[in-house]
């Protein structure tokens, strides 16, 4: 029989790996953080706070939206790359600003690990003050044939500056971009008529426009498709007369190439359940976000396509 002090010591050690063992599973059962790259109110936003709650649900643990703002969302890819194995980092991204970025050499693609897809294509719109002597694409071309009219944008390396670069390599017209940290932030300045246009995602222009009296009036959109709710406003592809010149996002989960195998099996599983999931997507059915939580292989074939539309629009990296 052991002795007292032995029986002591087999205790303490007991507690101790006791202790170590709670810990552990209290990290595993810890918080998820979702990193996204723009700020509150920015389309990718909307996107995670989408998520976050049913996410939570599917993988029993609490969720945290974790806004990483700055170049592009560079910033927060890189934040995740850097992210330890069992931290439950996930990444919410834009897909085709992820591919921007590695054909500018950036190499981010090749670091983060595709867990799903969350959307159909986002569409983009130019838009201006109802009250803007700008009617139409004819008038814009007018205007900026004879000065570098002002567009409120969501920033460097954004979404919006990428099509205004589109847009120029394509039509020879010039802006002096004036950027923001939103997209709603880019309205208001129109609103406020402090520039004449704002870029900004198709589905705030509309939500604006059905809860407010100071509307706004689209003068292209830019998917590869007329809105359905635009029916009467050209694609940017239209005027161009050309198919490959429209532009859409697609947002995803990533997580960093390092994490641990289990925790992305975990998560990509949580997809796929949440993905049957009625109450988020009639949730989305209200903010007017395509909603559309497809698996990893589905994104591995949208990264490839926005690559290919990428080398396109720009060139070889």
């Amino acid at each position: 029989m052991p002795s007292l002090d032995r029986r002591r010591m087999l205790a303490v050690a007991s507690m101790a790996l006791g202790s170590l063992a709670a810990g552990r599973a209290a990290c595993a059962a810890g918080p998820i953080r979702l990193v996204v790259g723009f700020g509150p109110r920015s389309p990718m936003d909307y996107a995670a706070q989408l998520i976050a709650e049913p996410l939570s649900k599917a993988m029993a643990q609490p969720v945290a939206v974790s806004h990483v703002v700055g170049e592009g969302s560079r910033r927060a890819a890189l934040e995740t790359i850097k992210s330890p194995p069992d931290s439950g980092t996930l990444l919410v991204a834009d897909v085709f600003l992820l591919a921007r970025h590695d054909q500018t050499g950036a190499n981010l693609l090749a670091n983060l690990r595709p867990i799903a897809k969350l959307s159909r294509g986002v569409s983009y719109a130019l838009v201006v003050r109802n009250d803007s002597p700008l009617q139409d694409w004819a008038g814009l071309v007018a205007l900026a044939s004879g000065s570098r009219p002002q567009v409120a944008t969501a920033g460097p390396l954004s979404a919006t500056t990428v099509l205004l670069d589109m847009v120029e390599k394509r039509t020879g017209l010039a802006f002096e971009q004036v950027p923001n940290s939103s997209t709603r932030e880019a309205l208001d300045l129109v609103l406020k008529r402090s520039v004449a246009l704002a870029s900004i995602d198709t589905r705030l222009a509309l939500l604006h426009n059905e809860t407010s009296n100071d509307k706004v009036r689209v003068l292209a959109t830019f998917g590869a498709q007329r809105s359905p709710e635009l029916p009467k406003v050209p694609t940017f592809a239209e005027i161009a007369g050309n198919p490959k010149a429209a532009f859409t996002q697609s947002f995803a989960v990533f997580a960093a190439a390092t994490v641990d195998d289990r925790f992305a099996a975990r998560a990509e599983e949580a997809f796929a359940t949440i993905s049957e999931d009625e109450t988020i997507h009639y949730k989305a059915q209200q903010v007017k976000f395509p909603l559309q939580i497809e698996g990893r292989d589905v994104l591995l074939q949208t990264i490839a396509r926005d690559r290919r539309v990428i080398a396109g629009l720009f060139g070889p990296g």
